[in-house]
């Protein structure tokens, strides 16, 4: 049922409680790469990934630029604020092998701490 309501629907991000109203300033990676920044969002409106809006919103959050060793600049949206209100499932992997057993090839985005 989840899965058929995210592609009906889209995913709707599971909030504890909505956000209060902020408005934060873009990080000075943003200035230094105006250029870049202008061309990346440039692109997201034409791939209709973001959308011109006729009022400000209540949230506003800010843009960083990171640059990889390699040299690649990337775009970063910093979601920290809304973040926040996010509810949250976590669960722990005692060792690699319990990771190992629930992940397979093709997942994304697990991060985990050694001590």
């Amino acid at each position: 049922m989840f899965i058929l309501s995210v592609v009906c629907d889209g995913y709707k991000i599971p909030f504890v409680a909505p956000p209060p109203p902020k408005v934060s300033y873009n990080n000075t990676s943003v200035l230094r790469d105006s250029l870049f920044v202008s061309k990346a969002i440039s692109d997201l409106f034409r791939s209709k990934c973001v959308e011109i809006l006729d009022q400000q919103p209540e949230i506003v959050n800010p843009l960083s630029v990171s640059i990889q060793p390699s040299g690649k600049k990337r775009l970063i949206l910093d979601l920290r604020h809304v973040n926040l209100y996010v509810f949250k499932r976590k669960f722990r992997c005692e060792d690699i092998s319990v990771a190992l057993q629930i992940f397979s090839k093709g997942f994304y985005l697990f991060k985990f701490g050694l001590k």
